[in-house]
């Protein structure tokens, strides 16, 4: 495992060999590369979006999921945005980029 820093912050990065796209043998340390790469830009964009993630931990030809609420695993310096659903009273805690 090793650390980045990222804006101060320190983040653990494990992993970073792993295959997450086997047709064109891209790694997830390569993935990572390229948004440090698109950060400046693609911040400003998402700026006060809620997250969601398209997680597929078994690999890209295997079946994924969408988290939406924030980790409890997540950096606690990571914001987050309290948001309810639509025709229900349960709210979901998303990180958020501010």
């Amino acid at each position: 495992m090793t650390e980045q820093d990222y804006g101060g912050y320190q983040v653990e990065l494990s992993h970073t060999d792993k295959v997450f796209f086997p047709d064109a043998r891209i790694t997830k340390g390569e993935l990572l590369e390229y948004h440090e790469r698109i950060a400046d830009i693609m911040l400003l964009h998402i700026q006060e979006r809620p997250l969601t993630l398209n997680r597929f931990p078994d690999g890209i030809g295997k079946n994924g999921f969408f988290q939406q609420s924030r980790g409890d695993y997540f950096p606690e310096w990571l914001d987050t945005l309290d948001v309810g659903q639509h025709k229900d009273v349960r709210r979901r805690r998303f990180a958020v980029n501010r």
